[in-house]
């Protein structure tokens, strides 16, 4: 894995297709729930800068109504969407 890693680096990295395919599959996606988790756990500047934004979208008052569940769920889609 590693000898076709350097070759594939040495090469310039891998092509247009196969960079689309990564971005549009759960590839992506792998350690992003991990970093979330991180970033909420840590009080992360980025995790602050997050919920400022979903309170100007969504209102304090609505997100307070949400569960924890939903909250995070919207965190999450938030995030997600800013990676896109």
């Amino acid at each position: 894995m590693h000898e076709r890693f350097e070759k594939r680096a040495a090469l310039g990295g891998i092509g247009p297709i196969a960079a689309y395919n990564v971005k549009t599959t759960s590839f992506a996606q792998i350690n992003a729930e991990k970093e979330i988790i991180h970033q909420i756990e840590s009080n992360d500047v980025v995790t602050q800068d997050n919920l400022r934004e979903l309170i100007n979208e969504y209102g304090a008052k609505a997100l307070q109504d949400l569960t924890p569940k939903e909250l995070y769920s919207l965190y999450r889609d938030h995030t997600d969407a800013a990676r896109a």
